[in-house]
Parts: C-alpha cells; sequence; structure tokens
C-alpha cells in the first residue's frame, strides 16, 4: 500500500542456490482538485466562456444552455441566472472534484421609438419613446442635429431636412438597447416663412 509510486524488486532463489530477480512498478494516482473561472454577470441573450481545469475529463450541470457540457471550457448562454457545477474526473475512476460558477442574467430593456414620420418642416416634434426593463440610467440620441437635447429621454426635433434619429438605452444592470426613428419632409421647397419684422436701414443686414 505505497503513499506514492514505488518500483519493488524481488529476488528468488530456486533449491540449487541460484538467484532470479524481477521488479513491479506500482503507480499511485492522487486525488485531483480543479478550478473553475469566475463568477459572470451579462445581460439576457449574451454569452459568456467558462472553464474548468485540472482534471482530464468534465461534466456540467445543468447542460442547458451550454453548448457542450463535456468539454473544460464550454460557452454558456442561459436565459436566466443559474448555478453551473462541474465535476472533474482524474481518468483512472479513482477521483473526483467538484466546482461551481454563477452566472447572473440581468434583463435587456427594450425601446420603441415609434412609427417612421412624414412632417412639414418647420415642425417642431417632441419625441415619447418607450422604454421597459430600467431602471433606465442612460439616454444617448445620434445625430444631435436640431435636438432640443441629446441625453434625454423626451427631447423635440425642429424637422428641416430628412433625417434619421438613432436613441440608446442602458439600464442600472449596463445592458443596452437601440431604436431608430425616420423622418421624412413634405413642402420643403414651397414653403415660406414670413418675418414679422425687418430693418430697413440699408446695411444689407435685413433690409426686405
Amino acid at each position: 500500500t505505497p503513499l506514492t509510486d514505488a518500483v519493488y524488486y524481488v529476488k528468488g532463489i530456486n533449491s540449487f542456490g541460484c538467484p532470479g530477480y524481477d521488479t513491479v512498478a506500482i503507480t499511485v494516482y492522487q486525488p485531483i482538485q480543479i478550478t473553475a473561472s469566475p463568477d459572470a454577470v451579462i445581460c439576457a441573450k449574451e454569452s459568456v466562456n467558462m472553464f474548468a481545469s485540472g482534471a482530464d475529463s468534465y461534466v456540467w450541470y445543468p447542460a442547458l444552455g451550454l453548448n457542450d457540457a463535456t468539454i473544460a471550457n464550454p460557452v454558456a448562454t442561459p436565459s436566466v441566472t443559474t448555478r453551473y457545477r462541474v465535476i472533474g474526473f482524474d481518468g483512472h475512476s479513482c477521483f473526483t472534484d467538484t466546482a461551481y460558477v454563477n452566472i447572473t442574467v440581468n434583463p435587456v430593456p427594450t425601446l420603441q421609438l415609434g412609427p417612421d414620420l412624414r412632417l412639414p418642416t418647420g415642425t417642431i416634434h417632441p419625441f415619447t419613446p418607450v422604454a421597459t426593463k430600467g431602471p433606465i440610467v442612460l439616454w444617448q440620441w445620434t445625430p444631435g442635429t436640431n435636438l432640443s437635447c441629446t441625453d434625454c429621454p423626451n427631447p423635440s426635433a425642429t424637422v428641416k431636412t430628412d433625417i434619421t434619429y438613432h436613441a440608446l438605452v442602458e439600464n442600472i444592470y449596463g445592458c443596452t438597447a437601440i431604436d431608430s426613428v425616420n423622418i421624412r419632409t413634405f413642402c420643403e421647397g414651397s414653403q415660406v416663412f414670413i418675418p414679422n419684422a425687418f430693418s430697413p436701414d440699408g446695411d444689407g443686414v435685413n433690409d426686405i
């Protein structure tokens, strides 16, 4: 019962006093200790690479959401927060070890800016987007052309030309959503804007 690898030697002598020799090598497999990747936080529908080491083969539980539950480094795409357990085997049917990886799945916000618009030039259009799965902590509108603000939830757009606005929102978990709305103008060349004052002083500015 050796504790480590050992080679035993044996000498035998027959009835005539002649010796014979042989050896036997004993390999002693030691207990294994596996390590696994750290816990991770992802947004819904995202993936994360997990890994384990210290064994010859592995089985992950639950298998749901994994691309392969029998490899050392599966890709996990869980739909809900999941605690994965990995069991490592030494390959000699002697020892096993277990480790755990917690994957926290945070909700992804939704964003709806509404249908595309067709508006006359000169219109001031207030946006009233609908966002869910917040709280929403960040708004980002692009481009900022003719917008009253680019980091607020309800900017107003002064319609001058055809344009497409994009909005990005981020919730407290760092998950994001994007939506866009197209604005098309009409009568841009035929509309007339009449000022209510002029300065006919001959200086070339607003004389007519």
